[in-house]
């Protein structure tokens, strides 16, 4: 019997390195009905998703594991939230142990003149709330890590204050304060005041009475945890000004970032009667983007808010920066509704038809052998991070289109393999719709040890002669780091130089609501044979390079039964 091989289907399979699987294509399809040959007629599923980007919804303080929360749930709004699927054809998206993944049939295109918009909105007991607004302007694949705070081990950088008073007909019954903590080396602190008779009111314009719940949250600038952790992130692409007026796309400067939250049993509170006052601890060492220097007494800082359930910016008004007589900076606001509060600077960007492009010079020229890299933006002037990221193969010639990326700034980028930086490019001006072009010829890959890795799977009732090798998207992670891609896979193959000899391994394989974890796997020859695959590692053949191969995956039966039509 002739051995059919299908490349690209999609799968889901306990293998020992773990994936995320990808759909069947039409060459696929047609490979498969040509080159089955014993008269077998073969029905595939003909439903084609492709997946342009996956979330990963993680614990922000790395201290408590960095796990994804228990009861995690996701809503997906935005105008194109009806194009989505997840990747087994669904149109309910739920997380599976953190991830999700967002599928789109093939038919639906996206490109610059009519992009992907959707808000990602994350809840778990016992977190804040997160939300996300994404932007995609092509198809290239996208790693979305999303750091959710925990009430009860927040990371560093990270305050709050619950706290309790009452509202009776005629308001809130007395003056009322509370304050974030000054704890894990946080030099700056969060207050809220509520002055007697203040009236607090739902979306309706109910007037609430009761015991008033309040939760403050205080998100500094000095910490790296904290900034990763900011519920909306820092690129406002959906900005109205005060008047409701739509606004160029912005990237932040924090000043410091408030999560305010207000309940009255099961009502939320969303307005109130007169205005409460919210002050900000303001970090000395922060820079004013438009003039280089440190914050002083007296600057203007733009205050904008983020509605919490639509993932909408708005810029609200402008406070002034006072000192008080121990030489603390600090700035206050007066809100009349209930938000999110962000006390920032920012930058003007590029519009979307005008992206920054980078563009990739190295000595790979083979997708395959090229590394998959992640890519950091810095402000070249003041040394902050940006929070746009990339991951990207290292392949001559790819290009890296940076959409919505503050113009006229002189930044650079940090290029990472695993836990190592690998390249610094120097300094570029974002000059909207300008190419720079990335030297990487010189850069070395972290790892001595290059690894071919190939794995195939297959149907048990189908016999022995049907061979899948997926499409797929590998995650990894060491102890005490976060989940990230490892690399992609085509065909069943990829290569990998980010594994290191005798280091210990997490892998991950998620799919149609299952997760295969497979944790602490040494780097190290080794042949192993269970149930359902078989793995050998050669990490010594001096006739080769170093190689790990998984075969004889059992591919679960039902998807063996969509797969083959059975």
């Amino acid at each position: 019997m002739k051995k059919l091989f299908l490349n690209t289907l999609r799968l889901s399979a306990v293998l020992m390195l773990a994936f995320l699987v990808t759909t069947c294509t039409e060459e696929a399809r047609e490979d498969l009905i040509e080159g089955y040959v014993d008269g077998v007629n073969l029905n595939i599923n003909t439903d084609i998703f492709r997946v342009p980007v996956a979330f990963y919804f993680g614990d922000a303080n790395l201290d408590t594991g960095g796990d994804a929360p228990d009861n995690l749930t996701i809503t997906i709004e935005g105008p194109d939230k009806d194009l989505i699927y997840s990747t087994d054809g669904k149109r309910d998206l739920k997380p599976v142990a953190g991830f999700l993944e967002i599928g789109l049939d093939k038919d639906v295109m996206i490109t610059e003149d009519d992009p992907l918009e959707l808000t990602v909105i994350a809840e778990a007991p016992g977190y804040i709330k997160t939300i996300q607004n994404i932007v995609l302007y092509d198809t290239t694949y996208q790693y979305i890590p999303v750091n959710m705070v925990s009430l009860n081990a927040p990371p560093k950088g990270v305050s709050l204050q619950l706290g309790t008073t009452a509202a009776d007909a005629d308001g809130v019954m007395q003056d009322t304060a509370f304050s974030t903590p000054m704890v894990a080396g946080k030099e700056e602190m969060a207050s809220v005041r509520l002055k007697q008779g203040t009236k607090v009111m739902n979306a309706q314009g109910e007037e609430l009475i009761g015991d008033i719940e309040v939760q403050l949250v205080h998100f500094d600038n000095r910490s790296d945890e904290s900034l990763a952790s900011f519920p909306g992130g820092f690129t406002a692409t959906n900005v109205v000004d005060e008047n409701g007026n739509e606004m160029e796309p912005v990237e932040f400067v924090t000043a410091g970032f408030v999560a305010l939250d207000m309940f009255v049993g099961n009502d939320e509170v969303t307005d109130f009667s007169e205005p409460v006052e919210v002050e900000v601890g303001i970090n000395p060492e922060t820079i004013d983007p438009a003039t280089g220097q440190q914050v002083k007494e007296g600057d203007i800082i733009p205050i904008w808010s983020l509605d919490d359930n639509t993932g909408q910016w708005k810029h609200e008004g402008e406070a002034v920066v006072e000192k008080d007589a121990d030489g603390n900076l600090s700035a206050t606001m007066l809100i009349t509704h209930l938000s999110w509060w962000n006390f920032d600077y920012f930058y003007n960007s590029c519009r979307w038809y005008e992206p920054v492009r980078l563009v990739i010079e190295s000595d790979y020229n083979n997708y395959r052998d090229a590394p998959w890299l992640r890519g950091q933006l810095y402000d070249a002037i003041t040394g902050r991070r940006f929070s746009y990221r990339r991951y990207f193969k290292a392949l001559n010639g790819q290009t890296i289109n940076m959409y919505n990326i503050p113009k006229n700034r002189t930044l650079y980028m940090e290029v990472s393999e695993g836990n190592q930086v690998i390249y610094t490019s120097p300094p570029f001006t974002t000059i909207c719709n300008s190419t720079t072009v990335l030297d990487m010829k010189t850069f070395e890959p972290p790892s001595p040890l290059m690894l071919d890795v190939r794995f195939s799977g297959l149907c048990e009732g189908a016999g022995p002669d049907i061979i899948i090798k997926p499409d797929a998207v590998i995650y990894f992670r060491q102890t005490g780091q976060r989940w990230e891609p490892l690399a992609q896979v085509i065909g069943g193959a990829f290569t990998t130089s980010r594994l290191f000899r005798g280091e210990v391994y997490d892998f991950r394989l998620v799919y149609a609501g299952r997760t295969y974890d497979f944790m602490d796997i040494v780097v190290e020859s080794q042949t192993l044979e269970v149930e359902d695959y078989k793995l050998e590692v050669d990490l010594d053949n001096p006739d080769n390079r170093s190689s790990i191969i998984v075969e004889d995956v059992v591919i679960p039966q039902e998807y063996c039964d969509i797969l083959l039509g059975g």
